[in-house]
């Protein structure tokens, strides 16, 4: 992620032009593996100051106006907390029905 006045960073915490790197690892990343990357950018002749802008690449995937850059870095980081934490309750519920599931053959079977 890169916020307007910083060095480029991705959501990986790897960055530049060579063959992406898993940072952690140095082992290469699968090439059909998306970056993503998040910005907050001056939004000249804007509704808004500024602008939020998500990209793959050079594909923008998504933008929209903030009345200050601290504002869009807090969209920012909250868009990616809610987006874990809603991975995370559908991962909750899917084990819920897989345990209703699983009682249910119990029953039958006893």
């Amino acid at each position: 992620m890169r916020l307007a006045g910083h060095p480029a960073l991705d959501l990986g915490r790897c960055t530049g032009a060579a063959p992406a790197v898993h940072c952690d690892t140095n082992q290469p990343m699968e090439p059909d593996m998306a970056f993503v990357t998040a910005d907050v950018v001056e939004n000249p002749g804007g509704e808004l100051p500024f602008k939020v802008v998500f990209k793959q690449g050079e594909t923008v995937l998504g933008e929209w106006p903030v009345e200050t850059q601290a504002e869009g870095e807090e969209q920012i980081v909250e868009m990616i907390r809610e987006a874990i934490a809603d991975d995370d309750e559908e991962d909750g519920e899917q084990e819920d029905r897989d345990d209703d599931e699983d009682d249910k053959r119990k029953k039958r079977d006893d």
